[in-house]
C-alpha cells in the first residue's frame, strides 16, 4: 500500500486574500462584539433609569386616590350649591313674575277707572259747551 503524499506549496498570491478575509472576519467579529457590549451597558442604564422613573411617579401618585375622592367631593358639593342657587333664582322668578302681574292689574284697573272718568268729565265738558261728543250722531 502506498501513502498518500501532500504536497503543500503557497502561492503568496492566493493566501494574501485568504489572510485578509480571516482578519476582516475576526475584525468584524470584534466590533459587533462591542456593539452588542455598548447596546447592553445601554439597555442596563435605561432599566434603571426606567425604574428610578417609575419610582418617582409612585411617590408622587400615591396619594392620588384620595385626592380623586377630595375632588369628587369638592364636586358634588359645587353641584349641590348651584342646584341651590338655581333652585332660588327659579323661586326669585316665579315670585318677581307674580308680584309684577300683581302690579299691572292694579294699574289696569286703576287706567279702566281713569278712563271712565275721563269720559264722564268730557261728556259733562260737551254738555256743557254745546259741543257734541265725537261717536255720537246728531242730524243737522
Amino acid at each position: 500500500m502506498e501513502k498518500i503524499r501532500v504536497v503543500w506549496q503557497f502561492n503568496p498570491i492566493t493566501v494574501m486574500p485568504i489572510l485578509v478575509a480571516i482578519v476582516g472576519g475576526a475584525v468584524y467579529v470584534k466590533t459587533l462584539e462591542w456593539r452588542l457590549d455598548a447596546i447592553e451597558t445601554s439597555r442596563a442604564q435605561s432599566r434603571v433609569e426606567f425604574s428610578n422613573t417609575l419610582k418617582n411617579l409612585d411617590d408622587r401618585t400615591s396619594d392620588l386616590p384620595y385626592r380623586m375622592k377630595e375632588v369628587e367631593v369638592k364636586g358634588q358639593a359645587m353641584a349641590d350649591r348651584q342646584d341651590r342657587l338655581a333652585d332660588l333664582v327659579m323661586t326669585g322668578q316665579e315670585a318677581t313674575r307674580k308680584a309684577m302681574q300683581e302690579g299691572f292689574d292694579a294699574i289696569r284697573k286703576d287706567m279702566s277707572v281713569l278712563s271712565t272718568k275721563v269720559e264722564v268729565v268730557g261728556s259733562k265738558v260737551d254738555m256743557m259747551t254745546g259741543k257734541p261728543s265725537p261717536g255720537t250722531f246728531r242730524p243737522r
